[in-house]
């Protein structure tokens, strides 16, 4: 049935089509490839084909989704299904015409490392955020969802991360995509927290700084997972010493702020990820979870971090200024 579906994926198998992609759509992709071939040739805007397939979508009665869903696979080794992608559509004329208008399919072609698919899930995912609250925002973290689960099927690391960031949050509200066999089998499907936890814990093996401060916040809270304050300091640090460059060693021996802050130094170190879990390590300290109680030395990574977060927060990192405030309460808590 595979073999026939990729050959004739139209109207004779509903179930496995996206309803709203038109053959007039299909045979453009099937043609050019993909939209940016369009654009470079000025296509999309000037074009024939551009012109007859606006006509085309202007007499549909419904608007064009977020995305749509082009095939599943089978219950029998079943792979993640491929996507049609939309945009908004910035021509248009008058609130009648399609909101939106397909402008890509994932996959196609090759793509090493999953960076296309992770490049074009954070783009659904900043438009979800900027969106949040209306209607097509959860439409666009699923896209991302997905988007996310191709890259993450290309071994890439960071769509781990992002994905249990989206999990974290419940960004889809439970509206979260299923296979087959999970969809016939709700009673073994993971709770979106244990979703997170599994995310955070693949990026965290793989080297992911983000994803250990991530896991460890879980861990502490026990949320989705056992509570552990040792494995969650021991993740804070990990954490620091993968987004400062430096060893374990160098920062068990760090005293006050200056020798904090002279760890974190070079062109590979990602200042964010070192405040976030600088400031997790001062709480530790500070309540002695996870590790001895030593207030000096909390008020130090306290001091650390904001200086870290708050030249991020300056330099338009603008999402991380609520973990600035918190490390900048506590300071003057000490």
């Amino acid at each position: 049935m595979s073999a026939l579906q990729s050959v004739v994926p139209l109207r004779f198998f509903p179930e496995n089509r996206a309803s709203m992609v038109g053959i007039l759509s299909r045979s453009i992709c099937t043609l050019f490839g993909s939209p940016s071939f369009m654009r470079a040739n000025g296509i999309c805007e000037t074009g024939t084909i551009a012109k007859a397939a606006s006509k085309f979508q202007k007499r549909r009665k419904c608007s064009v989704p977020v995305f749509q869903i082009d095939r599943r696979g089978s219950l029998k080794g079943e792979t993640l299904p491929k996507l049609w992608l939309s945009e908004p559509d910035l021509h248009a004329e008058n609130e009648d015409n399609a909101k939106r208008k397909f402008v890509c399919s994932y996959p196609i072609g090759r793509d090493a490392g999953g960076m296309r698919a992770l490049e074009l899930a954070e783009k659904y995912f900043s438009e979800g955020l900027a969106h949040f609250g209306q209607d097509c925002s959860i439409a666009c973290f699923q896209a991302a969802e997905l988007l996310y689960m191709h890259a993450c099927n290309k071994g890439n690391v960071e769509a781990y991360t992002r994905l249990g960031v989206l999990y974290k949050f419940d960004m889809c509200k439970g509206n979260y995509w299923k296979d087959t066999l999970s969809t016939h089998a709700k009673h073994a499907a993971d709770s979106v927290i244990e979703k997170a936890v599994r995310a955070f814990r693949r990026a965290a093996a793989r080297g992911s700084s983000e994803a250990k401060w991530q896991l460890g916040d879980m861990v502490h809270g026990a949320i989705g997972c056992q509570a552990n304050e040792a494995l969650a300091y021991n993740l804070y640090i990990g954490s620091f010493s993968r987004a400062a460059c430096c060893s374990l060693t160098d920062i068990k021996a760090a005293h006050d702020s200056n020798t904090i802050l002279a760890l974190v130094e070079g062109s590979a170190v990602n200042l964010i990820h070192a405040g976030c879990a600088a400031r997790r390590i001062a709480l530790c300290m500070e309540l002695g979870s996870g590790c001895a109680k030593n207030i000096q030395l909390a008020k130090a990574w306290y001091t650390a971090a904001v200086y870290l977060l708050d030249s991020c927060v300056a330099g338009g990192s603008w999402y991380y200024a609520e973990e600035l405030a918190k490390a900048q309460i506590a300071l003057g808590r000490l």
